[in-house]
């Protein structure tokens, strides 16, 4: 990396510790860079939540997974044919040898106390990250929904909300405050 233009011994560090860090992501990220066909960061998530770890998802079956939330018949059999395949079987082999960490972190439950709830995050929020706040509705048993519908228990605005807190007021649905939020989930 010295041999580089514009890298000196600071900023080759840097990039040796960021990558080093990069091995050991949250597991939910590391199955949503895998690319499966409909598993998106949510589905991701529940995944994650539900199975636990990757040498767990890798033979969970069909039925087992297609009950799961944001998981139906068609994502349930996608997983289990991609985790069949001969590509994942190389993807998994180059991981391993880059030291990946494949158990990965685990989002854990903490409560129910949003078990069944539907929340959408609007505006900028100042207390939590989207991330964080995302991650806290998990595992507390709720759902984090992009778009606010019929189907929304909560919408949390921050600084800036604009057309989902309308949408939300429109239909009704409780508008809560980040302090609100943490209220909820304490």
């Amino acid at each position: 990396l010295l041999e580089l233009t514009g890298f000196a011994d600071k900023s080759a560090d840097k990039l040796l510790l960021g990558i080093e860090a990069a091995k050991s992501r949250p597991l939910d990220r590391l199955i949503f860079a895998l690319g499966m066909r409909f598993v998106g960061e949510s589905t991701a998530r529940t995944l994650v939540m539900r199975i636990g770890d990757i040498s767990k998802l890798e033979v969970t079956s069909v039925g087992d997974l297609e009950v799961l939330p944001d998981v139906g018949p068609r994502v349930a059999l996608a997983i289990s044919e991609y985790f069949a395949s001969p590509q994942w079987r190389r993807i998994k082999l180059k991981l391993e040898q880059a030291g990946i960490a494949l158990a990965g972190t685990s989002l854990k439950a903490v409560s129910n106390r949003l078990a069944g709830k539907t929340i959408v995050l609007t505006g900028g929020l100042n207390r939590y990250t989207r991330d964080e706040a995302e991650r806290l509705i998990l595992s507390h048993g709720g759902r984090a929904a992009s778009s606010v519908s019929k189907k929304t228990d909560y919408v949390v605005a921050g600084e800036g909300a604009g057309s989902k807190l309308e949408k939300a007021l429109s239909l009704g649905i409780p508008v809560l405050s980040e302090e609100e939020f943490a209220e909820l989930i304490s």
